[in-house]
């Protein structure tokens, strides 16, 4: 398959593609003289994705709760200075 399949089954840009080969992690093929053309074969491909799987370990029960909530930035220490001294 050619880059830009790749690019849009991998749902990223054909630019992407080429800097995951030139890098060394996806594993294709260059066909012609010269810098040629790359090809990628399907079962690679599928290999790259799973191996780009980031497994989640589930909670456990007690650990954890609702996420920190971030004060708004008038509220925050240096937050910014009102605009007006009779606020």
């Amino acid at each position: 398959m050619t880059v830009a399949e790749a690019a849009r089954i991998l749902e990223v840009t054909p630019a992407t593609v080429y800097l995951l080969c030139r890098e060394g992690r996806l594993a294709h093929r260059r066909i012609g003289l010269g810098r040629g053309v790359i090809r990628i074969d399907p079962e690679q491909l599928d290999e790259f994705r799973r191996s780009c799987a980031v497994e989640v370990a589930p909670r456990e029960a007690g650990q954890g709760g609702r996420p920190a909530q971030r004060r708004p930035a008038s509220v925050r220490p240096g937050g910014p200075k009102p605009k007006w001294d009779h606020f």
